[in-house]
């Protein structure tokens, strides 16, 4: 992506056909700044500081404001703008030209006042995938151990003198998925780390979980963030490059790190453009959905997100680790800028499951989804044991705010064991929750940041001596399953739920028709998923 700042007076549109467009825009200072022919794919998103705009085309009729605007401004700089109604987006988000828009004839004149230019080259090709590779092995002076084992190579490198573990997760096979054989070696790697402190910098080009692997590639991925999250827990220093794509579990190794490097075609989310897509009721081809993409889960808009993110300029700097604890807070100020944190009603839970789970009674509370309490007599734990408890049970998916409130209730427990009030001896976190959020305002603020967060919470509880269970009384699958199970001491089933890798419908589209076959529970155990089914008389 090619950026920069021009104040001009008209854009002059000279030649247009088929194969691209070619504008001039007329400066103050009497430059002239031409773009060349836009390539398939290509686009140019202009941001106006000013929406006086004076038309002299008489066969272009009527203004529009932009539909992916935000309190008057641009999503993308924040200046405020106006786009013409018809295809060609002047002053707005993205210029698009096309056969069928003939009557924008060469030498059509707007008067426009243009403030910034972001022009975004045509998807990123296989040739310019393997100079971003190549790039980042010169970066970190790269020398491969072993061989390469499905999309992952390790190896050893030096950053400003000082020796690197590296691991380079290419798009090779399954767009970069990460299946058992690569979540394994990496849970190998993340152990050396975490014992030597060594430094480790990733390059990440990957979709996420390999979805044909299935349980096993989620039993893998639990284990392997779970050696990744002790890494972290020690202090050892990680750093990414991203890649193309970095969707799903990739996005939360990613989320893993101290600082993230971007690429100018990097696109990081906890869900791909597709399933985005989907969930805002239209299409990931849709040119205004690509263009909001791009300042959402593009390079574009995480650069601006996060002191931690970079433009990844051919160089690479070790991080100072900060603590976990720290983010936690960002994030919250990050929530609460974003205006996502709601208030609701503190309410009662009463559920025959959860009457049969603990005989010796439990008061738990409710808030926007969000579990709270304590209980007595856990059948599996004993009728004297008392257990603290928290999760989400609406069936809802896994939000920003509702991953954040569970990771503050959390921390919270935390804190207690390093003061004086009596340590948290056992949490059980009771989930219903198939999958997390797919929308683009959870995306916003980088979904993946909250899951992880929730993760190090658990995971600093853990640490502290506290005993974890994490007991699914529905459905529990994806992301939020990788960030509860990894830190648990256990993951329960009770009698007739299920895990999943992914929801049934993006398995389907991802494989194609598959009969949604429901793994017995000994699948699970073998896949190293679950520890144990519980059995209490109630079936969900």
């Amino acid at each position: 992506m090619r950026s920069g700042l021009v104040w001009c007076e008209t854009v002059t549109l000279f030649r247009f056909s088929g194969e691209g467009a070619y504008l001039s825009f007329s400066g103050e200072g009497g430059g002239i700044l031409t773009f060349p022919g836009f390539s398939p794919g290509s686009k140019l998103i202009c941001c106006a500081a000013d929406a006086a705009i004076q038309n002299w085309a008489p066969d272009v009729r009527g203004l529009a404001w932009c539909g992916f605007m935000h309190d008057g401004r641009c999503r993308n700089c924040g200046l405020s703008f106006a786009v013409w109604r018809g295809g060609v987006c002047l002053v707005g988000l993205i210029v698009k030209m096309r056969e069928d828009r003939m009557q924008y004839r060469p030498g059509t004149r707007w008067r426009v006042i243009i403030a910034c230019y972001h022009f975004l080259d045509a998807p990123c090709s296989p040739e310019k995938c393997l100079i971003m590779q190549n790039n980042f092995k010169d970066a970190v002076a790269f020398t491969q151990q072993g061989e390469p084992v499905g999309n992952l190579t390790l190896g050893r490198g030096t950053i400003d003198g000082q020796t690197v573990y590296v691991a380079v997760i290419e798009n090779r096979i399954a767009s970069g998925a990460l299946g058992v054989g690569e979540c394994d070696k990496l849970a190998s790697l993340f152990k050396v780390v975490a014992t030597t402190r060594v430094p480790l910098v990733m390059m990440i080009d990957s979709a996420g979980a390999r979805v044909s692997d299935g349980l096993p590639a989620l039993g893998a991925f639990r284990c392997m963030m779970a050696a990744a999250l002790k890494a972290g827990a020690v202090g050892a220093p990680m750093v990414c490059v991203l890649g193309t794509h970095c969707f799903g579990g990739a996005s939360m190794l990613a989320a893993l790190c101290d600082l993230r490097y971007f690429n100018v075609y990097t696109k990081l989310a906890m869900s791909g453009p597709s399933i985005l897509a989907a969930a805002a009721g239209t299409s990931a081809l849709d040119d205004a959905f690509r263009a909001i993409a791009e300042v959402t889960i593009g390079a574009t808009g995480r650069l601006k997100l996060d002191a931690c993110h970079r433009p990844f300029d051919g160089k690479v700097a070790l991080p100072t680790a900060t603590h976990a604890r720290m983010r936690h807070q960002m994030l919250r100020e990050r929530l609460a800028a974003a205006k996502l944190f709601a208030k609701g009603a503190n309410e009662s839970v009463v559920r025959k499951d959860l009457t049969a789970m603990y005989p010796g009674g439990y008061t738990i509370h409710e808030v926007n989804g969000v579990l709270q309490g304590a209980a007595q007599g856990a059948a599996k734990d004993g009728a004297s044991s008392e257990v603290a408890v928290i999760g989400s049970i609406d069936r809802q998916p896994m939000t920003a705010a509702r991953a954040h409130a569970l990771s503050a209730l959390v921390w919270k427990m935390a804190d207690r064991s390093n003061s004086t009030h009596p340590p948290v001896l056992c949490l059980h976190v009771l989930v219903d929750c198939e999958t997390h959020s797919t929308s683009l305002e959870d995306e916003k603020v980088m979904l993946s940041l909250y899951l992880i967060d929730l993760a190090h919470a658990l995971f600093a509880l853990q640490r502290g001596g506290t005993v974890i269970h994490t007991i699914v009384l529905g459905k529990l699958g994806g992301g939020i399953y990788v960030a509860l199970a990894a830190p648990s001491s256990e993951v329960n089933l009770v009698y007739g739920t299920e895990i999943q890798l992914l929801p049934g419908k993006a398995i389907a589209a991802i494989l194609g028709d598959t009969a949604n076959v429901k793994p017995e529970f000994a699948d699970y155990v073998h896949a190293g998923v679950a520890e144990h089914e519980l059995k209490i008389g109630w079936v969900v």
